[in-house]
């Protein structure tokens, strides 16, 4: 238990205690050290993608001509994130959402940007959920997103930048910001595959062979379930925000694609309920196929005790040392005990067969 409360979220929010409101303070499990910038800027003619690393560079090569997207991988240097939060009007209390890596995705739209919580979702190969937040401020010519880490879920979107084709490509940053928030929840899709996936073979294991931990597997995996629900659950509402506000940062033909995103958030939020229950189930059906192997192995000792019941009874009467006994002196008497044993012993098991005891 302490343990537990040493790693909570509870215990990493106790860092905020006596801070001052908009101070800049990491919450997570580890700051990341090494940090990353790249600066996206692409229209219907081409894309291009740099590495910054100061801000003088960053505005050096900003054009207008070009929907553009910083992206900054990491906290290393707390001072050029001070200095972007001001060049872009980022506030203070924004800011310090952005560094709180345990905050419940959500949504702020404001006069002049957008500002957007989301947790990046995957499942590792040891069937652990981990969380990637990432924080996106939609401004009016600018998209800046913060992660704490690379994540290759990211990896379809850029390959998307980068053909000539694409929709994203002619589209504004508004189209950007909805085409994060749709990979985001395409992830969340590809999760709630692998529970899926892990119900089944819960199934077949809970029937070949119900080891003694499965059902603490099981209950492991509903746990990780139900904190996947805890973090798609809020996206259901950034996009009833984002679908109800009069804002002037994103169109009429974007707010189209955000319904279907609303539409998928619904699908996910109602498959997770329904592998909730699937999960129960299959606690429950542990617990009968373990109570139905115990009563086989009762049934057999019982089925045992039964056939050496009247063998002992047997063995009891002719083991007494009473002088008047004419069996013990008959020559075949030990044999004829012995037949007499085989014949109870054939005809229980007979009984027993017809009873379909075994």
């Amino acid at each position: 238990m302490g343990a537990f409360m040493k790693n909570s979220v509870f215990s990493r929010l106790s860092q905020k205690i006596g801070a001052s409101p908009g101070e800049i303070i990491f919450i997570g499990e580890t700051q990341p050290e090494k940090q990353t910038i790249y600066f996206h800027q692409f229209n219907k003619d081409g894309y291009k993608m740099t590495e910054i690393h100061t801000l003088e560079e960053l505005n050096r090569i900003s054009s207008k001509d070009y929907t553009q997207w910083l992206q900054v991988i990491g906290f290393g240097s707390e001072s050029i994130l001070k200095s972007i939060s001001n060049q872009y009007n980022i506030s203070q209390l924004t800011m310090e959402d952005i560094f709180n890596h345990d905050h419940r995705p959500k949504i702020d739209i404001n006069g002049d940007s957008i500002f957007i919580i989301l947790k990046v979702l995957t499942m590792d190969e040891n069937h652990i959920l981990r969380k990637n937040q990432i924080s996106l401020v939609q401004k009016k010519d600018i998209l800046l997103t913060f992660q704490s880490e690379e994540t290759d879920v990211f990896l379809p979107l850029l390959a998307r930048l980068k053909d000539p084709i694409k929709r994203i490509r002619s589209r504004g940053i508004d189209y950007l910001t909805y085409s994060i928030v749709d990979v985001v929840v395409d992830t969340s899709y590809a999760v709630l595959g692998e529970f899926h996936n892990s119900i089944d073979d819960f199934e077949e294991r809970i029937f070949e062979n119900p080891e003694k931990d499965l059902q603490k597997q099981i209950y492991r995996m509903k746990r990780e379930l139900l904190s996947f629900r805890q973090k798609v659950f809020p996206i259901q509402d950034i996009t009833r925000s984002i679908l109800t506000s009069e804002t002037s940062l994103i169109t009429a033909e974007t707010l189209v694609y955000y319904r279907d995103v609303k539409d998928h958030i619904t699908q996910i939020l109602e498959g997770s309920d329904h592998y909730n229950s699937l999960f129960s189930n299959l606690i429950e059906t542990y617990l009968s196929q373990v109570n139905t192997h115990n009563n086989e192995v009762m049934k057999f000792l019982t089925l045992i005790a039964s056939i050496f019941i009247p063998l002992t009874f047997l063995a009891g009467i002719y083991g007494m040392n009473f002088v008047n006994m004419p069996e013990l002196s008959w020559y075949y008497g030990y044999y004829a005990l012995l037949l007499l044993m085989i014949v109870v012993v054939v005809v229980l098991l007979v009984f027993f067969r017809r009873k379909q005891w075994f």
